[in-house]
């Protein structure tokens, strides 16, 4: 009995190894070895383990893994994540392709952390068609730390690229944007972290823009996290736009970003925690907006090109603001030719402990007035963000 279930182990034993085998090759790297040198050796399913130590920062072209065998750069695993000293960028991959990132630290960038694109290596910027880059890229337990600490210099970059994940990443300091999206398609951002520490300029934490579609932020926290913390749309330069515009667009048809949506996200402080410009069809639902400083919404008109159309069909409803008497300026900002009733206003509950005319000095809301605010019921949040108060518990972040 006893050497049956010795030789079943062994056996069994044998058969991981086999499997772990098959699917790839695993590639160990010292602390301050040239990793980037292993491009050439790359196929389906390789591993490059960072081992723990501080390791040199890494660019690379065209790392094509496959959707069963993706090629992963990790630490050994979350407990004991590799620490990139990023110097001016961290990691660079260009046209990549079921690529997974995991189990990193980037710190110390001047430049960016991580920066992924649809570059060729050749300076052009565009796939064959014009779409983004198909590449069903993974960026997970991830944190980038330190970036900056002024002017457009992002913790990640990404840009022209379609089906992505970012999950469970955490940024802490940075001074353009914590992650910066431009002209990339499907992407899903979950249980993500953003923290403003002191001496960054931290414009923004998420950014949206240059013709992104169909993205997805749920479930991050964001904690003094810029000035437009949440930011979907802008002013992109005409090249930064996948795919590209057209010139006989007609008046008022392009958009910065389309379709994103916000959800059961929670946001600390910050002077404007959601703001919206030259964007179309934005759901913002069920978020938790704790002591914002200037404005709760802003709704903006950035873009000077008449292809463009000013924001429109974006939804904000069932989210849940509190704040201090004195912190805000007003509650949503509404910039000049901005129709307000192109934007849905649906019922959110309001908190402050401010006087009610004093409130109401804060402005209207801009929208189509069909739905009651709910102004008069303090959530009594516990030390969680969570309302403790039953006519609040279908409001913010924590709502079922």
């Amino acid at each position: 009995m006893t050497s049956n279930w010795k030789h079943r182990t062994l056996l069994v034993a044998v058969l991981e190894l086999a499997v772990s085998s098959a699917q790839g090759t695993q590639h160990l790297v010292a602390p301050g070895d040239d990793w980037q040198k292993l491009a050439s050796r790359l196929r389906s399913g390789d591993e490059i383990i960072l081992m723990p130590g501080e390791h040199r920062p890494a660019s690379f072209t065209m790392l094509h893994g496959t959707r069963a065998k993706p090629i992963t750069i990790r630490g050994i695993n979350r407990a004991h994540p590799a620490v990139i000293a990023a110097d001016r960028v961290g990691i660079t991959l260009h046209r990549p392709q079921h690529v997974v990132l995991e189990n990193l630290i980037v710190t110390g960038a001047s430049i960016a952390g991580i920066v992924v694109d649809d570059a060729d290596g050749s300076g052009a910027t565009e796939s064959p068609r014009g779409d983004p880059w198909p590449a069903n890229l993974v960026i997970r337990h991830v944190s980038v730390t330190k970036t900056g600490p002024r002017g457009e210099r992002h913790a990640i970059r990404l840009a022209g690229l379609q089906d992505v994940r970012i999950e469970d990443v955490r940024i802490e300091g940075w001074a353009g944007s914590g992650l910066e999206l431009v002209g990339c398609h499907k992407v899903r951002i979950e249980r993500c972290r953003f923290i403003g520490l002191k001496n960054y300029s931290q414009l923004r934490a998420i950014h949206v823009r240059g013709g992104s579609q169909y993205v997805a932020i749920h479930h991050c926290r964001f904690e003094n996290a810029g000035d437009l913390v949440l930011h979907v749309g802008g002013a992109s330069a005409r090249g930064e736009f996948r795919p590209p515009l057209a010139d006989d667009a007609p008046t008022g048809s392009q958009f910065e970003a389309r379709y994103v949506q916000v959800q059961h996200c929670t946001f600390i402080g910050g002077n404007c925690p959601i703001a919206l410009s030259n964007c179309d069809s934005t759901l913002v639902r069920n978020n938790t907006i704790v002591r914002p400083r200037r404005w709760v919404l802003g709704i903006l008109d950035e873009q000077d090109d008449p292809r463009f159309a000013p924001t429109t069909r974006g939804v904000f409803g069932a989210n849940l603001i509190v704040w201090e008497p004195g912190d805000l300026q007003r509650l949503a900002y509404l910039a000049q030719g901005v129709e307000a009733d192109r934007f849905g206003m649906h019922q959110n509950l309001w908190w402050s402990a401010e006087p009610p005319d004093l409130r109401e000095a804060l402005g209207p809301l801009p929208g189509e007035g069909r739905f009651a605010q709910m102004t008069i019921v303090d959530p009594k949040l516990d030390d969680h963000l969570k309302p403790t108060e039953p006519l609040a518990e279908l409001f913010g972040a924590n709502a079922p």
